[in-house]
Order: structure tokens, then sequence, then C-alpha cells
């Protein structure tokens, strides 16, 4: 018995501990529904005032902007008929808190709206509604709302020549490299990017050698024959001022092989390959050699360049210095052992700006360029280079202020031949910035035209080859001529009035020398400014002129920065009411560098946007004669 009485209580406290855990799941599952059908109850209402928020925004939108306008938090409140926004949240029913947050919207640089952006789009508010309630777990339902200023938004672009042509220009020009562009007057009436197919002028050297050497400056050419024994060392050519230029041979010298020349006063300095006259020094008023540089060991004078009273002349592996305080007689070294600028390679054409001289490197060089410290020509040093490819330099370029260095390389298949080098820092090896394939051309020479603009030249492929370096990183052609004859040398001139042109020297008997027109118009100018012509909505009429995005260019060197002029209060006309240039905090004094919210709060003139009329104002300088910034497009949102 005792046995079974301690089954029974044994198998009644299990009964009980099963009837304890059903129970309590009988409970909470009632519970549980109880809640639910709660929540569910809560969230239904919470939504029909979400919803009447909702409404009540969009009715106090489409009624007035301006209750819209100012960021706060807010609610709805009916009045009368209308609803309107009071400030602060509300408490709707018992339980319930509505809230309605305005906050400004932005877009990124690409125009789209973005949480990060930094552009803010005076014609759009973002609404945050939220109602919540309970105590403890604040359950919430929300929604947000874009409100526009207007129903609909529009937008009116510049991108082409028919678009710019009708602005002002002072000091300014428009190409048509790719369609329309507004850039500085970079002087020449021709078109760097569409060379005439017979070149503008053609002179006769008087020989019948290969003329491989060029210098050129206003109203002079120097040239030389290097590739053979047949030609002159030296020819003399007077341009004259006209449009078209005549060109006319006044005076030559002969006995030498010239592989280089350089000008300066009333002396030509030639590069030749006599072995005790590695430079040689003519008057250009006589035409006779009055002076000349020997250089130590015997390889020849590749290049030369004069400094001041310092002359520099590259032969074998060296950089060599020498006193020109005097023209005439033997010159004397002034860096006794030169500075060596490569081992294996070969020193070509050399350019000096300010205290460096870059030198290219030919042959099996580790660099293809090389950089020389002549702040001290009694003791120069070697300070940087670049290794751009597997060929060998042939002609180095540097603008005035010596951060870029244009560097032209022997062919290089499969490769680049066009390099533009990155010198701001001289020392150690040196970057390129981006490069071009010459396609099958093996470059001989390199200059920089005006606009932008490089001029490679060589033989094989096609000859002459125009390359927009606008964009410095994707050099690319923008104009060619396909010859049937090798290019030598090429040099660019700028003159005062205006002209522009390419000086080249070809394996072209009889007309060895050739001059092209290039530019893209326009007086050449530092500085200069394009107002565009004015955009008119139409008689009466005003619109909110939101935001704008620009595309330009600002090569090294130069600055493109721009004001914009809404105007007039839809009552008088464009003609008759002068704009007034703003920038982004809405006073004349500052500028936009790029895209940006058009201001429509604390401006000068109280019309000023909402308004009927737009225009913008570009501001364009360079520091460099052969760049300038380049204005591309324009595309100008703004709400009906």
């Amino acid at each position: 018995m005792k046995a079974r009485a301690g089954h029974v209580l044994v198998e009644l406290l299990l009964a009980v501990s099963i009837f304890t855990v059903i129970a309590s799941s009988i409970l909470g599952g009632f519970i549980s529904a109880r809640d639910g059908r709660v929540s569910q109850k809560h969230t239904l209402k919470a939504a029909g005032y979400l919803t009447e928020a909702l409404e009540a925004l969009r009715s106090i939108r489409e009624r007035d902007w301006q209750e819209v306008s100012v960021n706060g938090i807010y609610h709805p409140v009916l009045d009368g008929t209308a609803w309107r926004l009071a400030d602060g949240e509300e408490t709707v029913g018992v339980d319930y808190t509505r809230r309605i947050e305005l906050t400004d919207v932005f877009r990124d640089a690409s125009g789209k709206i973005s949480e990060t952006g930094t552009v803010l789009d005076p014609a759009l508010k973002r609404a945050n509604i939220t109602v919540s309630w309970g105590l403890t777990s604040n359950q919430s339902v929300s929604a947000m709302q874009l409100l526009s200023r207007f129903p609909s938004d529009a937008t009116f672009e510049h991108t082409t020549t028919g678009d710019f042509e009708d602005g002002y220009l002072d000091g300014t020009a428009i190409q048509d490299d790719e369609g329309g562009e507004v850039i500085l007057g970079a002087g020449g009436y021709g078109n760097w990017c569409k060379p005439t197919q017979v070149p503008f002028v053609e002179v006769s050297l008087g020989s019948n050698g290969n003329a491989a050497a060029i210098w050129a400056a206003e109203g002079r050419v120097f040239a030389g024959t290097g590739e053979n024994s047949s030609g002159l060392s030296f020819v003399d050519i007077e341009v004259s001022n006209d449009n078209p230029p005549t060109a006319e041979v006044i005076g030559t010298l002969d006995g030498y092989k010239t592989n280089d020349v350089f000008g300066q006063s009333n002396y030509a300095y030639l590069a030749t390959d006599s072995n005790d006259k590695e430079v040689v020094i003519v008057n250009t008023d006589t035409h006779t050699e009055v002076g000349y540089f020997n250089a130590p060991g015997s390889s020849d004078g590749n290049g030369v360049f004069v400094y001041g009273d310092v002359g520099y002349v590259t032969t074998g592996g060296k950089l060599y210095s020498f006193d020109l305080s005097s023209k005439t007689g033997p010159r004397p070294i002034l860096d006794s052992n030169g500075v060596l600028v490569s081992i294996f390679g070969v020193a070509k054409k050399l350019d000096v700006v300010g205290n460096y001289a870059y030198v290219a490197i030919d042959g099996y060089a580790l660099l293809e360029l090389s950089i020389v410290n002549v702040s001290n020509p009694y003791n120069m040093s070697w300070v940087g280079g670049a290794n751009v490819n597997a060929s060998g330099g042939k002609e180095v370029y540097v603008n005035a202020s010596g951060t870029r260095a244009y560097l032209a390389t022997n062919k290089d298949s499969g490769k680049s031949e066009f390099f533009i080098i990155n010198t701001s820092t001289k020392s150690g090896f040196r970057g390129s910035v981006g490069s071009y394939d010459a396609g099958g051309m093996n470059p001989m020479g390199v200059a920089i035209g005006t606009g932008n603009k490089a001029l490679l030249v060589g033989s094989g492929g096609v000859e002459y080859q125009v390359i927009d370096i606008s964009t410095e990183s994707n050099p690319k052609s923008c104009g060619s001529l396909n010859t049937d004859y090798d290019i030598n040398g090429v040099t660019a001139v700028l003159e005062q009035d205006g002209d522009a042109y390419a000086y080249i020297v070809a394996k072209d008997a009889g007309n060895e020398l050739k001059i092209i027109e290039g530019g893209p118009g326009g007086q050449y100018a530092s500085e200069g400014t394009f107002e565009s012509e004015v955009f008119d909505v139409g008689a009466g009429n005003t619109v909110m002129f939101n935001r704008f995005e620009i595309s330009k260019e600002t090569p090294e060197g130069t600055q493109l920065r721009m004001q914009v002029a809404p105007f007039s209060d839809g009552a008088s006309s464009c003609s008759s009411t002068t704009p007034t240039y703003i920038g982004p905090d809405g006073t004349s004094a500052s500028f936009f560098e790029g895209g940006g919210a058009v201001p429509f709060t604390g401006l000068p003139v109280a019309d000023a946007n909402p308004a009927k009329c737009f225009q913008y104002k570009l501001y364009l300088d360079t520091s460099d004669k052969d760049a300038t910034p380049v204005f591309k497009s324009i595309k100008v949102n703004y709400s009906l």
C-alpha cells in the first residue's frame, strides 16, 4: 500500500506540473492574442493620423510654399476648412504623438539627391512624419515626403558653339574641339585641330640637306641641317608680320652638321658634330662664326640652350655649362666635370626653366628624362628623372612654371610615345600624369601650342599630330597631317598681334621649312570673361532657379570661376534690367568653382529669385601662355 501511495503521489505531482505548463501556454496565448489585437488596433489608428498629416502637407504646399520653407518641428492644424502648420509636436487622441520635421534636401556632385550631398536644393524640402504611442515600447509609424517648391522642373543647357556664340567675349574665344567650348583668347586665327592639308607657307632652305634643327621667335626662324653633310649648317629666315606671312632667307653659314639650334638676341648657337667645337656661336647680323665652346671628350653636341649669360650643351651622357658673358672666341667651361645625366644613354635636346635643366635621354637609358639643378652653373647636380617607357627620349618642352614636362620618345610598339610628367617636385623619380600613343609614328620633336595643344612630329605613321591636353590624364588626338615626308623638328610661336604658328622642318627638298597657322582664335589674353546670352522664361512669368551643373577642365596653372544672375520680376524685360552677378553666398564677392545651388535668400536685389531672366558669367585666367581653362557646358535647373 505504501508503495502504491508513493506512485499515486508522483502521478499527482506530474499531473499538476503538466496542467501548469498547459495552463501557462493557454493563458499566454490568450494574452498574446489580446496584445496583438491591441497593437494592430493602435497601428491602424496611427496610420490614419499619418495619412491625415500627409494630406495636410500636400494641401499646405499647394496653397503656399512659404508655409513649408522653414526647417523645424511642426504639427498640422485645421483652421476652418484649411490646414496650416503649428510649431512643435502634438498629442492626438489620447495615446498618440504626431510630429512633422522639415529639413533641407541636398544633392551630390552628379545632381542626385543624397544624404551625404553638399549642394543644397532650394526647391525641395524633406518632411519626415512620425506618429508614436506607448509608454515603454514607444511604437511608431512613419513616412517621408519630398515637397517641391513648384509642381514641375525644367532645365536649359549651353554646350554647343551655337549656344555660346551670342555671349559677350572679353579676352575669351569659342573653339569647336568637342562641339563648342569657351576658352581664353589663345591667339591664332586658324585651328590647331584642323590643320590645312597644304601647309600655309613653304620655304626652301637652299640646299639638298635634310633640315633637322629649328628655333623660332616672332619674326625670325633659325634652321640647321643635321642628317647629312650636304646641307647648310645654319639658315636665318626673316618672317613678316602679315597674315599670311612671307618668309625670306637672309643669311646662311656652312661647315658643320647641326643637331640643334638656339637663338638669343643677335646670336645663334649651333650644337654640332665637331669634336673641338660642340657649340658654334653665330652673329646673326653678319652671319659669321664669332665664338665656340669645346666640351670635354669627343662626342657630338646634341642639344644646346642659353639662359642669361650661361650656355648649356649635351654631349654623350653629360650636360656641360659654359660662360657667355662674351660671345667671341673660345668660351670657358663653368662646371669642369659637367654632370652625368645618363650612364648608358645619350643626352639629347634640353629645356631650361628657372634653376633646372630638363634633358631628354636617348639610347639604352634607364631614364628617358633627367632633371639637373643648375642654380649654380659651376657645380650642377642631378636631382631627378622619369622612366616612362622602354624607348629613348628625343625632345622635352617644359612649361613656364616648371611644373610640367612634355616628353617625346622614340617609337615603342604598343606603348605611348608622348608623356606629360609632373615636375612640380624636381627630386626623385617623377611620374607621368598622362600619355598618348602616336600610332606608328616615330617622334622626332614636340612643341606646345596655345590653347592646351601639343604638337608631335616624326617619321612614319601620321607625321604631324595635334594632341588635346586639356585633360592631362587623357591626352587625345584632335587633328593631324599625313604627309609624304618625315618631319624632323617643330616649334610654336605666339605673336603679339594674336597670330599663332607652328614652324616645322622636314625632309622635303626645296620646301624644307613649313609654317602652319594654328590657334582657336582671339587675341591672346592671360585673363578674360564670358557673359552668356540671357535666358528668358517669357513675358509676365517668373520661375525659381534652383541649381546648376557645369563641365570644365582646368589644366595646371589655370583657373575658372563663375557667378550667376537671376533677375527681373517678370513685369519688365530682360534687356531693360541690369543683372547683378552673385556667388554661392548671394553676394558679388564670392564665386562658384563648380556647380551649386542658385541663391534665393538674402540677395542684393529684391526680385532676384524667383525671376524672369538668367545669365551667367565666367572668369578665366592662366599663368601659362600655352594653357587655358576650358568651359564645356552648363545645365540650369528651374521650377515652373
